[in-house]
């Protein structure tokens, strides 16, 4: 059983937070000192030569780690040209619209095609290139403070995520506001008690919670009970081998599906998250989750590269091929699996690449159905994408998430080749 401790603010007594599944042994007990400097979270296994081998990573002339398959340099440079040009174009729209007079509702927002979730993903795709110092792109100043200061959106705990997310890359020096305005604890144990979050929420809170902490540089309230929680849910809902289900499991007819098996993005949004979870708390024990579902899922690629949608969390195999989907072949795969790859010695370069390169199919399912829409995909999918279609009648408002993906994952092997021997000094700049 977990214990969890808070010391730095007083709050109302924490229920303990158990496994779904209890035959899954749990990590081992925590206790935290008193005082004003707080241990860091342990888990099991302490992460010993990780953080040295992801700080003194040898690169060769081309940028690229040791060890690793070649990335196409010119390939992945025109796709994050192309992607920065898509995005600029969106997000320049979405500025204007919001430096327009107010309507008669007294609010602009009404009239903007591209959700909340899609812009930040968008900006922080932005926001990658201009660390790198692959190109000088817009700011976006306006979007981007009204994306900080408007929290009317926010629905649980998948959007905090993604705000602490988009805070900690776009605006650090605003995370501090950020935990002063939201209780991250409490929120996502209200939707934990109700089973109200799936795995893709859970993973984008995990994200969202890693990145603040390593932005914060230890200025931040301590996050290590609210990750932990999300990171026992995650290992909850994964399969033995190693695939992750879309729900925690469920008896009832329409749960009981999504919790035998998981979406694509599910695995991909859980690899990145475990990933950062590593990164940020300095353990080890997350990442053999990730590589287990990395393993199993490249298993299941396609011959031409393609990434399948749906995969049972039992055995890994596909249960649902299509749709086919840009953003799971372009985005959310590059994603995950380069993630994973840049801390750990198995590589996954050659899977990424065979799915960007992939001659892309038109889709058959817009990309905003699968990110705003997780739980109507096996209920109503026909009218869940014509409403899709009518909310973004613009079908550049969809690939906004796809490209701002893209550059997050592949832009920074797009840089220029005097930036790219500088790599952890780059990083740490932005």
């Amino acid at each position: 059983m977990l214990r969890f401790g808070c010391s730095l603010q007083t709050k109302t007594p924490r229920r303990q937070l158990r496994p779904t599944r209890p035959e899954r042994s749990a990590p081992a007990r925590f206790f935290w000192a008193d005082g004003a400097h707080r241990p860091p979270l342990r888990l099991p296994k302490p992460m010993s030569s990780i953080p040295n081998r992801i700080d003194q990573t040898q690169f060769l002339p081309n940028g690229q780690p040791q060890g690793c398959p070649p990335i196409h340099d010119k390939f992945v440079r025109a796709l994050s040209e192309h992607a920065l040009e898509r995005l600029e174009t969106a997000l320049s729209r979405e500025e204007q619209f919001l430096r327009r007079p107010q309507t008669a509702l007294g609010n602009t927002v009404s009239e903007v095609r591209i959700s909340t979730r899609q812009m930040m993903i968008g900006l922080m795709g932005v926001e990658t290139l201009r660390t790198f110092g692959l190109s000088h792109p817009p700011q976006f100043s306006l979007l981007r403070e009204r994306l900080l200061i408007d929290s009317s959106w926010i629905a649980g705990a998948a959007d905090l995520g993604i705000l602490a997310w988009f805070t900690a890359i776009c605006a650090p020096e605003r995370l501090g506001n950020l935990f002063n305005q939201f209780d991250f604890d409490a929120t996502l144990e209200k939707q934990l008690n109700v089973n109200a979050i799936d795995t893709s929420g859970l993973a984008l809170f995990l994200a969202g919670v890693s990145h603040a902490r390593i932005a914060g540089d230890g200025k931040l309230p301590d996050l290590s009970d609210a990750a932990l929680a999300a990171y026992t849910h995650l290992l909850a809902n994964q399969g033995d081998s190693g695939a992750f289900g879309q729900i925690a499991f469920q008896w009832r007819v329409p749960g009981l599906f999504r919790s035998r098996s998981g979406r694509f993005n599910d695995q991909m949004y859980t690899i990145y998250a475990l990933t950062a979870f590593a990164r940020a708390f300095g353990v080890e024990e997350p990442l053999a989750p990730a590589l287990a579902c990395a393993n199993a899922i490249c298993a299941q690629q396609g011959e031409n590269g393609e990434w399948w949608f749906r995969y049972n969390k039992k055995s890994s195999l596909v249960v649902k091929r299509l749709p086919l989907c840009s953003l799971h072949q372009k985005g959310t795969a590059p994603l995950g699996l380069l993630a994973l790859s840049e801390i750990c010695d198995q590589r996954f370069q050659s899977h990424v690449m065979r799915g960007v390169s992939m001659k892309e199919r038109e889709a058959e399912w817009p990309q905003s159905a699968q990110l705003e829409r997780p739980h109507s995909d096996e209920a109503e999918p026909r009218r869940s994408v014509l409403r899709s279609i009518h909310d973004n009648c613009d079908a550049g408002a969809c690939d906004v998430a796809k490209h701002g993906w893209t550059l997050y994952a592949l832009g920074p092997f797009a840089r220029p080749n005097e930036v790219r021997n500088s790599k952890s000094q780059s990083a740490t700049a932005g």
